[in-house]
């Protein structure tokens, strides 16, 4: 075997048997390579052995110790509040989200629910006015029916009734004639037969005058010898009786009030709908439409914005349209447990700070509305709404600016907002470990919808 030094180091490579004894340039160029890789490796490792064992004596312990591997668990805690991290990141997104979608899906709904509200209060509307219009239908035609009948008796009862008088009254003269001639006595008719003949003969020694063109003296005409006769209240009945024209003045005195009944009886179709019981410049009472109102208010917090609101609106109040600064006055009301924010936990907490065991409404009292100096026109009408309000059983002044204005329906639709501090009204303000905190300023608003009362109602 021949030996070789290259690099340092020594490697012996066997002969063949069978091989020259001259060795192999090539085979002796491999060796020193392979010789040079293998002591390069021998002493990196050497290196490294001895760099770790310089370390562990310098730490007092064995290589092996689990102190060797303090930056591994750093490594693992700081993956663990990395994850941790990223978790509530994550949480908290999909929070928000699903109170944005709940939002959106709310105000979708809220819309479709309106839109649905409105045709229920028209339909209610046609419903009073149908009904109104039966009623006076049923009362018209009632009144007709009852002048027709009312006009055909009388004429024709007061028109046989005065046959009937006036056949009377001439069978009665009749017979009181015939009484009074069977009573006449025959002298009486004698001296009659002798004036009547008496004027005869004068009558024709006139007309002898006449012709013999001398004028006709003036001759006395003899008193009538029976004035007992003529004096006889014989017409005195008939006079009243059987007058067959009355003086115009009685005509005038006995026929005013029919004519009125008859225009009234005419009048059957001239009815009002309850819809047209309306006047703009008219003080009236008016009712809040609970399925076409609402009320809430909006807040914010480090986290995030949220809004409540309340469909459970209820109250009356005085308005006058026209003039809506000479009354405007009433109370408008809401269950406090009636407010929802889209989340039943966050709901829960709003029910606890509201207290609403104890107060169970929030309550609006309206005290006066001040139109705007510079607002023109009726519709809408511009101003300010004053009041006090009462949350969790605190009071306090109020004001809001709002717009009125009115409907093709007649329906009064007031809007509003307005700024209210939680700790005016002693509400406590949430805050949760001094790291979520809400805003105790918020914007109360509020969007009614209210129609006039019918008449004779309080």
């Amino acid at each position: 075997m021949g030996v070789f030094w290259g690099s340092g180091s020594s490697l012996s490579i066997p002969r063949a048997p069978h091989a020259e004894r001259s060795p192999n340039r090539t085979s002796i160029a491999a060796a020193r390579v392979r010789g040079g890789m293998e002591w390069e490796g021998r002493g990196r490792k050497a290196a490294a052995s001895d760099r770790i064992r310089d370390f562990g004596e310098s730490a007092g312990t064995q290589p092996d110790s689990p102190v060797h591997r303090p930056d591994m668990k750093r490594i693992l805690q700081a993956l663990a509040l990395l994850g941790l991290a990223a978790w509530t990141a994550l949480a908290l997104f999909l929070w928000r989200e699903n109170g944005a979608r709940a939002e959106m899906a709310g105000a979708a709904g809220r819309e479709a629910s309106e839109k649905l509200a409105l045709l229920t209060d028209d339909v209610a509307n046609l419903h009073r006015d149908l009904r109104g219009l039966t009623d006076s239908l049923n009362e018209g035609l009632g009144a007709l029916a009852d002048g027709i009948g009312s006009e055909m008796g009388t004429g024709f009862d007061g028109e046989s009734d005065r046959l009937d008088a006036l056949q009377a009254a001439i069978q009665e003269l009749q017979g009181r004639l015939d009484e009074r001639e069977e009573g006449v006595p025959d002298e009486v008719l004698a001296r009659l037969a002798g004036i009547e003949a008496k004027l005869a003969d004068l009558a024709d020694a006139g007309r002898a005058l006449r012709e013999a063109g001398i004028s006709e003296p003036a001759v006395e005409q003899p008193e009538p010898p029976l004035p007992e006769v003529v004096e006889e209240p014989l017409i005195e009945e008939p006079v009243v009786e059987t007058e067959p024209e009355p003086s115009p003045a009685s005509t005038v005195v006995e026929t005013p009030s029919p004519p009125a009944e008859e225009r009234t009886h005419r009048s059957f179709l001239a009815f009002r709908l309850p819809s047209d019981d309306f006047q703009r410049d008219e003080l009236r009472t008016w009712s809040v439409i609970g399925e076409l109102s609402r009320v809430g208010f909006d807040g914010s917090s480090t986290l995030h914005d949220f809004s409540g609101a309340s469909t459970r609106v209820q109250g009356t109040f005085e308005a006058n349209p026209g003039h809506p600064a000479t009354g405007f006055s009433g109370s408008i009301s809401f269950p406090a447990k009636s407010l929802g924010t889209g989340l039943e936990g966050r709901d829960e907490e709003l029910f606890d700070v509201l207290d609403v065991e104890s107060y169970p409404e929030v309550r609006l009292d309206l005290m006066g509305f001040a139109p705007d100096p510079d607002a023109s026109g009726l519709d809408p009408i511009r101003g300010t709404v004053h009041g006090r309000m009462t949350i969790r059983g605190v009071s306090r002044d109020f004001a809001a600016p709002v717009e009125v204005r009115l409907d093709e329906a007649h329906r009064m639709q007031i809007e509003g907002e307005a700024p209210l501090l939680l700790t005016d009204y002693e509400i406590p303000v949430p805050n949760k470990a001094g790291i979520i905190k809400m805003d105790p300023k918020v914007r109360i608003w509020f969007s009614l919808r209210a129609r006039v009362r019918p008449r004779g109602r309080s």
